[in-house]
């Protein structure tokens, strides 16, 4: 599905086809915040990238697309991730510590923080595994970056949004419970190997009774 079949569903569903109450552009925004909502919600986007590690260097930014870290390795090992002020209970020993494989990380200003910092270069060390922003849907052509069983989901949440516009709260409740549940199932779905089955993927009509 694109954003122009997007958009039409939007509309068909919502009973608006001239654009008189909803525009495309409130679609296409709706459309693109659905995509972090959903990314968010079921951390469908999994991706990782390798980065270079300089002699006592301790920092390294953040991918430019990251949304939520889900784990950072050095040379395949994984490191604890802990909070700066963790850093402040360690002992001198630790803190003066020339190992070359870094134990742990944290996270501060968009940047990865290794503790201790590394005593050598080398190529492609840190591996960080992350939950990516979705690409931008601009074009009618655009197709949605999530997986395809969940291109209806941008759908419910414009609905959703639409309802909220035209003060139709009950209806807004109604396909929130609905999308809510939705994307647990779909979370567990990511996150459990051994889900293999998808919610049925079934006609909007026939789901909502031409809201």
């Amino acid at each position: 599905m694109n954003l122009g079949q997007i958009i039409i569903s939007v509309q068909r569903q919502f009973g608006d086809e001239s654009g008189a109450q909803i525009t495309r552009s409130d679609i296409v925004r709706w459309s693109n915040d659905a995509q972090v909502d959903i990314v968010r919600k079921t951390e469908c986007l999994q991706v990782h990238s390798e980065t270079d590690v300089i002699k006592d260097d301790g920092s390294y930014d953040v991918p430019f697309d990251f949304i939520k870290l889900r784990r950072v390795t050095f040379d395949g090992k994984r490191l604890a991730r802990v909070e700066l002020e963790e850093l402040d209970n360690l002992n001198s020993d630790q803190s003066n510590s020339n190992s070359s494989y870094p134990e742990m990380f944290y996270v501060w200003g968009r940047k990865i923080w290794l503790y201790p910092k590394p005593s050598k270069s080398g190529t492609g060390n840190l591996d960080v595994y992350y939950v990516k922003m979705p690409n931008e849907l601009v074009s009618d052509q655009d197709v949605p970056e999530i997986p395809t069983h969940l291109h209806e989901d941008i759908i419910r949440f414009c609905l959703i949004r639409a309802k909220e516009l035209n003060e139709d709260d009950e209806k807004a409740q109604a396909l929130m419970f609905e999308y809510d549940g939705r994307m647990a199932m779909s979370r567990d779905e990511v996150t459990n190997p051994e889900i293999e089955s998808y919610p049925a993927v079934r006609d909007l009509d026939s789901m909502w009774g031409g809201w």
